[in-house]
């Protein structure tokens, strides 16, 4: 059921975003949120979904119907970009 109501939560993400697209000065203003924001949700989803929420690999594959592999393929590919973004901004 958790399963369930997170993968409902990032439909209705997806069809909001695709309303209404994020702007470039969205997010907090911090670097990390900026960093974060600036994600595609292709890697935004996963990234947040395993460390906020804690869900397992398995978990994500199976809410967000990707395989496990893409899933951690997608979450160190942003943790590369956010690393990247972080040493840009001089953090």
């Amino acid at each position: 059921e958790e399963k369930w109501l997170c993968r409902k939560l990032v439909e209705s993400h997806r069809r909001l975003h695709r309303k209404h697209p994020p702007t470039e000065d969205a997010g907090t203003g911090s670097s990390l949120m900026s960093a974060i924001a600036g994600l595609g949700l292709e890697y935004r989803w996963p990234l947040i979904l395993k460390e906020c929420v804690d869900f397992s690999y398995g978990e994500l594959a199976e809410i967000l119907d990707i395989p496990e592999r893409t899933v951690r393929t997608r979450i160190a590919r942003a943790r590369v970009q956010i690393r990247r973004f972080l040493e840009g901004a001089g953090e």
